[in-house]
């Protein structure tokens, strides 16, 4: 496992060398983790569990005395530097100790007022350091996914259909959205999630027609469309899948959304190849729902990265314009929103492979014979 940690530092010393920079300062908690092994959730940007600061022959874990030994298990790479009194005046003395003249953080995670006081920190010790913002430089390494970690996402993603599969017969007439959310959610941390990857979406009816709505104790009534969108975490990595089902005869409309959300689905699966923009896949999918007059109904981006957070790069969306490569893992999850009606959305993860793209999920819970 070292070896796989050495690797990745190997890769982001070869990216930072190209600034200039004489060290990395690493404060997102998926960035920390992927990095160095230490794994502990941070409070928000101001309560975080500690920094990596990576230079080009040392590496220090900056962290408290509650992860002292913890750290020393997980990050054998790394040398441990426990702060009593204040992350910022700890990490300022290594900067000075170590002479790094430039280095680089992370500015859309480190807020101004942690920034803040790093700088009066460094500029306490007297020595002159150079604090260059950086944007998902770390995000971009995450990006393309080792044999590890997508077969760790192969386990979550198996785990999380198992728990639909346990569930489905709930889906019936008679419960409600929170009933179900509830049995998703008690059958991830069954299923050993050590937490989910985001709260359950379950909206039936009506209620289907907001992407992102929360479970509310709405019953599930004949001629309902249910969209369940749902994850969990295990082994760090994410799953997020989303299956839309019928209580009953529904309407011809919905039907027919399904059948357009369907179709839209595959072939933007059948377009992934290597080397194509991301915008290209999900101008596949938009093209043909507008084609079929839902155009305007199909509110967001086809999909996104998936990895050690639920939503990471690369963005599936019309404005992206990253290249897809072998070993990125996206989710693919167009859908059709009405007002009134309701909501149908399909997701899938896969992922791009040399000539193509292998589907991530089984084949299960599709209506593909209306």
């Amino acid at each position: 496992m070292d070896e796989l940690y050495f690797s990745r530092l190997t890769n982001l010393i070869t990216r930072f060398s190209t600034r200039q920079f004489d060290a990395f300062l690493v404060s997102v908690p998926e960035n920390r983790y992927y990095l160095s092994g230490f794994y502990a959730e941070d409070g928000g940007p101001q309560e975080t569990a500690g920094y990596l600061l990576i230079g080009t022959d040392k590496r220090f874990l900056i962290t408290d005395g509650r992860y002292e030994i913890q750290a020393k298990n997980e990050a054998p790479l790394y040398d441990i530097e426990i702060y009593k009194e204040k992350l910022s005046s700890t990490v300022a003395e290594i900067i000075r100790d170590v002479g790094c003249e430039k280095v680089g953080f992370e500015s859309h995670y480190m807020t101004f007022g942690m920034y803040s006081k790093l700088v009066e920190s460094v500029a306490k010790t007297g020595f002159r350091c150079k604090l260059v913002p950086t944007e998902d430089f770390v995000e971009n390494l995450r990006m393309i996914k080792d044999p590890t970690e997508i077969k760790s996402i192969e386990t979550a993603i198996a785990k999380t259909e198992n728990v639909l599969v346990d569930v489905v017969s709930e889906i019936k007439e008679g419960a409600t959205e929170k009933e179900i959310a509830f049995l998703l959610e008690t059958g991830l941390k069954k299923s050993g999630a050590e937490k989910l990857a985001f709260d359950p979406i379950v909206a039936s009816g009506p209620n289907g027609a907001l992407p992102h709505a929360k479970p509310t104790d709405r019953i599930l009534a004949r001629g309902d469309a249910v969209v369940i969108d749902f994850g969990g975490q295990f082994e760090h990595y994410c799953s997020d899948m989303t299956r839309t089902f019928f209580i009953g005869s529904v309407s011809k409309e919905l039907r027919k959304m399904y059948k357009i959300v369907r179709q839209a689905q595959k072939l933007a699966i059948e377009s992934i190849k290597p080397g194509k923009l991301s915008k290209e896949i999900d101008k596949v999918a938009r093209d043909y729902i507008s084609s079929k007059g839902y155009g305007n109904f199909f509110v967001h981006g086809l999909g996104h990265g998936v990895g050690l957070a639920v939503h990471e790069k690369p963005g599936i969306n019309k404005r992206s314009d990253i290249k897809l490569e072998p070993g990125m893992v996206i989710t693919i999850e167009p859908g059709i929103y009405v007002q009134d009606i309701g909501g149908i959305r399909l997701e899938d993860m896969v992922v791009v492979t040399e000539d193509g793209c292998n589907v991530l999920n089984r084949n299960i819970f599709y209506y593909d014979d209306l």
